[in-house]
């Protein structure tokens, strides 16, 4: 292997790893209250978002362009209580011959506490999901142009663990 192979290469890692931390960026800051400005400044100006369960059961619609996308992650919190959890992984990344795109596919497993219409009654759920993403690289920087979650599996996680869930109260009591 020469100089050039190696440096190749390890551009490579670099962009890869760049992405990972694009993407566990993303996840820390659903974990916290849905950031929306700090969420949205992860996408492009005309980035699309979109999560739903193939069968429509579990819709959280597609938004397109950043301030619509920062819109909708500023109206979670009246449908989604704390704790969330959101684990990414198993990333499958795809950088372009370009240097400027990429694609990328990751499993998650997410438990959000679902706060009820009227009733104030809460529910914790868990969601299985793959995303798949498209990124752009702009001034130097990762940015998702594309975000789309395919919900696998959205289920009730049990009543005591929903109440020790509860008596967390934060996302901060959680990290500790």
């Amino acid at each position: 292997m020469d100089k050039q192979d190696l440096a190749e290469r390890i551009l490579r890692i670099e962009e890869e790893n760049a992405i990972h931390g694009l993407v566990y960026r993303y996840a820390s800051l659903c974990d916290d209250r849905y950031s929306p400005d700090a969420l949205a400044a992860l996408f492009l100006e005309d980035a699309s978002w979109s999560a739903a369960s193939s069968d429509g059961e579990l819709d959280f619609g597609t938004h397109r362009g950043r301030d619509a996308i920062r819109n909708h992650f500023a109206g979670l919190p009246a449908r989604i209580g704390v704790p969330t959890l959101h684990a990414v992984m198993a990333p499958e990344i795809s950088l372009a011959s370009d240097g400027t795109s990429a694609t990328g596919r990751w499993y998650t497993i997410v438990l959000l506490t679902m706060l009820g219409a009227s009733d104030g009654s809460t529910n914790v759920v868990m969601l299985g999901a793959t995303y798949e993403h498209d990124y752009t690289k702009v001034n130097g920087e990762w940015l998702f142009s594309r975000v789309a979650a395919h919900f696998h599996f959205h289920l009730p996680v049990g009543t005591e663990v929903a109440a020790k869930i509860g008596k967390l109260g934060s996302a901060e009591n959680i990290r500790k």
